[in-house]
C-alpha cells in the first residue's frame, strides 16, 4: 500500500509539472494567437472590400451592358444606382451562401460538367478551377448564363480570374478558422489549468470547466465522429479547486472516448441541482460496450486497469476519486450495463476543508 500510494503521488506530482508547462505555454502564445486572430479577420475583410472595388472598375469594361445609373462620370447618385443593379451580385449571392453538402458522385458529375465548359471556353487547367468553383457553390449553368452578359473578348479572362478570386477567399477563410480555432485552445487551455489563480478554492463554474474540456478532447472526438449531447441544467458556483475539478472531466470524458463505439459512438453530458441536498450533480454518460460486475467494483482501485498494456496505469479513475471524494468532500458513483455507463459526480456547492 506504501508503495502503490508513493507511485501515485508520483504520477500527480508529474500532472502538476504538466499542468505548470501548459500554463506557461498557453500564457506565451496566448498575444501571437490573438494577434494571428485579428488579421485574419482583417484579411477576410479587405478581400471583400477589395473584391467590390475592382467590380466597380471591372463593370465598365466586362459587361456587354452597364446597368442603368452607372455612368462613368463617378457620381454619387451614379454609385448607388451601379449597387442597385451591381452586375457581379450573381457572385456576390453564391459566395455569400453557404457551401453545398454534395455528396462524392454528384460533386464528381458536377466538377466533370463544369470541367469540360470551362476547357472549351479556352481557361487554363480546368479541372483545378472547377474543383474550387464547385467547392464554393457555383454550377456551369450559372456561369453560362452569367457569362451571357460579358464582352466575349473579356471571358476567358474573366473565367480564368474567377476561381482564383474564389481560391484566395476560400483560403483566406480557413486562415481566419484555423487562427480561431487557434485561439479558442490556448483560451480553454489558460482556463483550464486555472493559471495565475493561486491554490485556494474559488468560485468554479462547472459548465465552464466542462466546455473547457471538451474542447481539450475535440481532436478525438472529431477524428472518431462522436456525438457529445450537452443537457445542462442550472447550476450554481462551486466552491472548489478548479483545476483539479478539471482533471476529473479530463479523465471521466477520456475514458467514455475510448470506450464508445466508432461508429455511432455517443457521450452525454447532464448537469442538475440538487437545492435539498445542496449539490451539484454532473453526470456523464456513454454508450459503450459497459463495464462487467466483476470490474466494477475496482474501478476506483489504484493501477487497476482493463486497458491493454501500454494503454493505461489504472491510475485515472483513482485521481477522480480521490479529487472528488478527499478533495471536495463528494461522491462518485458507476452504473453499467452493455451500451450504457454513467458516472455521477455529486459536489456539495459550499466551501469544503481537506
Amino acid at each position: 500500500r506504501i508503495r502503490e500510494g508513493a507511485r501515485a503521488e508520483l504520477q500527480q506530482a508529474k500532472l502538476a509539472s504538466l499542468g505548470t508547462m501548459a500554463a506557461g505555454l498557453a500564457h506565451e502564445l496566448n498575444n501571437p494567437a490573438s494577434a494571428a486572430r485579428r488579421a485574419a479577420q482583417n484579411l477576410c475583410e479587405t478581400l471583400q472590400a477589395f473584391d467590390q472595388d475592382a467590380s466597380r472598375l471591372l463593370r465598365q469594361l466586362v459587361f456587354r451592358q452597364v446597368p442603368i445609373g452607372s455612368a462613368a462620370d463617378g457620381g454619387t447618385a451614379a454609385e448607388e444606382g451601379a449597387a442597385a443593379g451591381d452586375p457581379f451580385q450573381p457572385i456576390y449571392d453564391v459566395l455569400g451562401a453557404p457551401a453545398p453538402k454534395l455528396d462524392a458522385m454528384s460533386r464528381s458529375e458536377r466538377e466533370d460538367e463544369l470541367a469540360d465548359w470551362l476547357e472549351e471556353e479556352g481557361v487554363e487547367a480546368p479541372w483545378e478551377a472547377a474543383d474550387t468553383l464547385v467547392t464554393a457553390g457555383f454550377t456551369q449553368e450559372m456561369l453560362e448564363a452569367f457569362s451571357e452578359g460579358l464582352v466575349p473578348r473579356h471571358r476567358k479572362d474573366f473565367l480564368t480570374w474567377l476561381p482564383r478570386d474564389v481560391e484566395m477567399r476560400q483560403l483566406a477563410e480557413e486562415l481566419a478558422e484555423s487562427t480561431r480555432r487557434i485561439s479558442e485552445l490556448v483560451t480553454a487551455m489558460k482556463a483550464y489549468t486555472y493559471m495565475d489563480r493561486g491554490e485556494e478554492q474559488q468560485e468554479v463554474d462547472l459548465h465552464r470547466g466542462l466546455e473547457d474540456t471538451l474542447t481539450i478532447l475535440q481532436h478525438k472526438l472529431r477524428r472518431r465522429s462522436i456525438e457529445v449531447v450537452r443537457s445542462f441544467g442550472e447550476l450554481p458556483a462551486v466552491r472548489a479547486y478548479g483545476g483539479e475539478l478539471n482533471q476529473v472531466w479530463t479523465n471521466l470524458l477520456d475514458n467514455a472516448i475510448a470506450a464508445v463505439p466508432d461508429a455511432g459512438g455517443r457521450v452525454e453530458i447532464r448537469t442538475r441541482h440538487d437545492q435539498e441536498a445542496g449539490v451539484a450533480q454532473v453526470e456523464i454518460e456513454d454508450n459503450g460496450p459497459g463495464i462487467s460486475d466483476q470490474h466494477l467494483d475496482r474501478i476506483f482501485e489504484p493501477f487497476f486497469t482493463t486497458k491493454e498494456v501500454g494503454e493505461g496505469m489504472g491510475l485515472g479513475l483513482d485521481i477522480v476519486h480521490r479529487i472528488v471524494k478527499n478533495r471536495h468532500r463528494g461522491t462518485i458513483d458507476v452504473r453499467s450495463q452493455p451500451g450504457k455507463t454513467l458516472f455521477c459526480v455529486r459536489l456539495p456547492v459550499g466551501a469544503q476543508e481537506n
